[in-house]
């Protein structure tokens, strides 16, 4: 014990612990490897219900089936099941939610396509009773705040807590276990209280945040106990070891994220909060500072930032502590209808803030500017201790440099972003933005909300100079609505023939919103971007695709045909880069057609395993030097003496 004492006071065993983690990670992740399953069946028992038609099973390891139809299964129910195995999908843009990675975080490495199943046994098991038992009240109870108190699940919540960041304050953590002890820590034995939140923490499942907390209460106890007298910044980095020695990819979970490096400064600023003897003072400071210390990693996973969340998530903290007791006894009382009162009140208000404009889109910061945020704000604890306006100053340092080197480019940069079968290109040129069609599917409504938004907002765009839509088909403008409510839009180009629905619907919000319409011009300057136009009005759809080039540098052909090509073919030059035409199919990119404009790189935006089999593969034996989204993911270049390509895969 003398010798663990001494181990454990040394400040240099913790740096050479946080080195031996980090190399552990690159060894770990450079021996990773993805093992594809062809198997055909899979058993297991049901640990957990995500809904009615995704579960998680369990036989040696965890595996994420997704079933055909609902199902009412209970935990415990031990299945066998005929179907797919699939590996996670990855994101395919940069920036962007990354699934694979999500799932990882859980320790779910495949995911399982259900064709047929049927239920062997129940495994009979106490555990299994209880969540039973807990699941079936809280469903009956139809609160998605008992569903977040109880069961650690606040995918529920109303869309307005994510809108106005505040959804961490409804998720099982630390701020709960709080909670508690301020009612249980000196009215019964510790080691009584420990059980009883060890039983709380499985009924939550285990969820990151509270598993931190209660391990960091743990450990504190025993420090305390056997007066071992370490910093409780050095046991936060003991426990942060042992999180990523169990998972490591757990160091890709936000929840993960936002836990370590709140409690790491909550515990420097304690001697400031010690200072406030009121309850709900000092509750308000150490959300504030929260909110502060969680700044870049909101930005970094969400690319923007809600203001109004600064001051709100202090007033909703102490809100959140009457929601919570109200949830337990509501939960024991089998009665839900008072809480919901108060919870429809409560969302009519914040439905009222978040009416109110106040997100500031940043882009994704990179992690040297995380990593000099956070070195900046130990450099003022240690040297100018508890001068919070330093703090502030340095919040909006941040803010403006993100701004500054998110908005401006000397370089023309071209991001085709992934949409599937269709298109959507986004290009930049010092402070002028265009974005060139939407993309769009048959079978969701809100496509774009996952793939081109996100992105656009990830790289710091608030504002669009021009929409382009090249033809009214909908897998190049159906998603034009949804990205019209969410930038500031200035004008609008399109071809002029007869309107598709689509074009319709885009031309209607354009007037009700006084966005400039501009119908099959000729030449358009911005802002050091010259945007020449070749097409003549024609009444096929895709013969009538905008057909312009940008800078002489790269050409955008839109689905024309291989007779509007030969058309154009006199006007035309040599141009570096291409946009191959109707997503590499046989109808476009004919041999004269290559010969005349001769480009150095084509781009194809295509869609993985599509059902019109493009690209053809007798474009592609037209092609040099090409790059396919379906294969390459998202394709970015940056144009200047020379072409720079990056590709997602």
């Amino acid at each position: 014990m003398r010798t663990l004492k001494i181990i454990l006071h040394y400040n240099f065993f913790y740096y050479i612990l946080l080195c031996l983690t980090i190399m552990y990670l690159f060894f770990y992740f450079n021996n990773q490897k993805i093992v594809f399953k062809d198997e055909t069946n899979l058993s297991g028992v049901v640990i957990e219900k995500l809904d009615h038609q995704k579960y998680i099973l369990y036989n040696q390891e965890k595996v994420l089936v997704y079933f055909k139809e609902e199902q009412n299964f209970k935990i415990g129910d031990y299945l066998n099941i005929s179907g797919k195995y699939n590996i996670p999908p990855e994101n395919t843009n940069f920036n962007l939610f990354n699934y694979l990675l999500y799932l990882k975080t859980k320790k779910i490495n495949y995911l399982f396509y259900e064709d047929s199943h049927i239920i062997t046994h129940k495994v009979k098991r106490i555990d299994f009773y209880i969540k039973n038992k807990v699941n079936e009240r809280v469903d009956n109870l139809n609160s998605p705040f008992i569903n977040s108190f109880i069961l650690g699940k606040n995918n529920e919540l109303s869309s307005v807590y994510q809108d106005l960041q505040i959804t961490h304050l409804f998720a099982i953590s630390g701020f709960h276990i709080g909670i508690i002890l301020m009612f249980l820590n000196k009215k019964i034995n510790p080691i009584l209280l420990i059980f009883i939140l060890f039983i709380y923490l499985f009924l939550t499942g285990f969820t990151i945040s509270f598993l931190r907390a209660y391990l960091f209460y743990l450990l504190i106890k025993i420090n305390d106990y056997f007066n071992l007298n370490v910093k409780k910044e050095n046991i936060l980095l003991l426990l942060m070891t042992f999180f990523i020695i169990y998972n490591p990819y757990i160091i890709y979970s936000i929840a993960f994220q936002l836990s370590f490096i709140n409690v790491f400064f909550l515990i420097k600023y304690s001697n400031f909060f010690k200072r406030f003897d009121n309850y709900f003072i000092k509750g308000f400071y150490i959300s504030l500072i929260a909110s502060l210390v969680s700044f870049p990693i909101i930005i970094y996973h969400f690319y923007q930032y809600n203001l109004i969340s600064i001051l709100l998530t202090p007033i909703v903290s102490l809100f959140v502590v009457i929601l919570y007791i109200m949830s337990i006894f509501s939960f024991i009382l089998n009665n839900s209808n008072f809480l919901n009162f108060i919870v429809y009140h409560f969302d009519q208000i914040l439905n009222h803030i978040a009416s109110f404009d106040t997100n500031l889109v940043l882009g994704r910061p990179s992690l040297i500017y995380i990593f000099i945020y956070y070195l900046v704000n130990l450099f003022i604890i240690n040297q100018f201790l508890y001068k919070r306006y330093y703090m502030i100053a340095i919040f909006f340092l941040v803010i403006g440099i993100n701004i500054i080197t998110n908005n401006y480019s000397n370089s023309l940069k071209v991001y085709m972003i992934d949409v599937g079968q269709g298109d959507s290109i986004f290009v930049h040129h010092k402070d002028s933005k265009i974005l060139i069609d939407t993309g769009g599917v048959f079978n969701n409504e809100k496509y774009s909300y996952y793939n081109v938004i996100p992105f656009l907002k990830s790289i710091g765009i608030t504002k669009i100079d021009y929409l382009i839509i090249t033809h009214g088909d909908l897998d190049h403008s159906k998603e034009a609505i949804n990205i019209l409510e969410n930038f500031k839009i200035n004008n609008i180009i399109m071809n002029n023939n007869g309107d598709t629905l689509y074009e319709k619907a885009i031309v209607d919000y354009s007037l009700n919103n006084k966005i400039n319409v501009i119908r099959s011009p000729k030449t358009i300057e911005s802002k050091g971007l010259i945007l020449k136009f070749y097409n003549t009005d024609k009444k096929d759809e895709n013969n009538s695709s905008l057909f312009f080039s940008v800078n002489n540098s790269i050409l955008f052909t839109g689905d024309a045909y291989i007779s509007d090509e030969l058309e154009y073919l006199p006007n035309l030059k040599h141009y570096p880069i291409l946009k191959v035409g109707h997503h590499g199919s046989k109808t476009s990119t004919s041999s004269d057609f290559l010969n005349k404009i001769n480009p150095s790189i084509s781009l194809v935006s295509v869609g993985k395993n599509n059902r019109f089999n493009h690209p053809s593969w007798e474009v592609v034996a037209r092609l040099n030097n090409f790059y396919l989204t379906s294969e390459n993911g998202m394709i970015y270049l940056k144009i200047d003496r020379e072409i720079k390509i990056k590709t997602k895969f």
